[in-house]
């Protein structure tokens, strides 16, 4: 499950936004904080969908995640917000629309394709996935702090 997570999350970010990066020669410290919320969002749609996928063997643990992490995920969101507003500045209402449906849709196929992974195992194996799912959540081994302390520094700044 973690390769493929990984693979997922920093491409599309940098992808939809070079063309702004690009024409204004912009510091890489920005697009480092972008990726870094464009992460905390994915991993915030992660989890909503897996507490979804694992309702019925767990019960809920989006809102325990959500509860230790909703600083974090309001700076990533307003980070993005910030270069919505600039790419509708600078490149009009269209290219921002468009700017932010993909982010969504990403966040959206990526954690959707991980959920669906796990709804498809065999019910022994989604029950265990779940189980261990749920206990590192509890623990807080995926808090933002603990699993990307590097993200949470950058984004604590906001």
């Amino acid at each position: 499950m973690k390769q493929s997570v990984k693979k997922t999350f920093i491409l599309p970010i940098l992808l939809l936004a070079n063309s702004v990066w690009a024409a204004e020669n912009t510091l890489t410290e920005e697009q480092s904080h972008m990726v870094a919320a464009d992460k905390v969002l994915t991993l915030q749609m992660i989890m909503k969908r897996m507490s979804e996928t694992c309702l019925a063997e767990t019960g809920e643990f989006i809102s325990t995640w959500n509860s230790r992490n909703s600083t974090t995920v309001k700076n990533a969101n307003m980070l993005v917000e910030q270069f919505y507003q600039r790419i509708k500045e600078k490149r009009g209402t269209d290219k921002a629309n468009q700017f932010k449906m993909e982010m969504n849709d990403h966040y959206e196929k990526t954690a959707s394709g991980i959920a669906q992974g796990v709804k498809s195992s065999p019910k022994d194996k989604k029950l265990g996935t779940c189980q261990r799912f749920h206990t590192d959540i509890n623990a807080g081994a995926w808090d933002i702090k603990n699993k990307y302390p590097n993200y949470y520094k950058m984004l604590s700044k906001y």
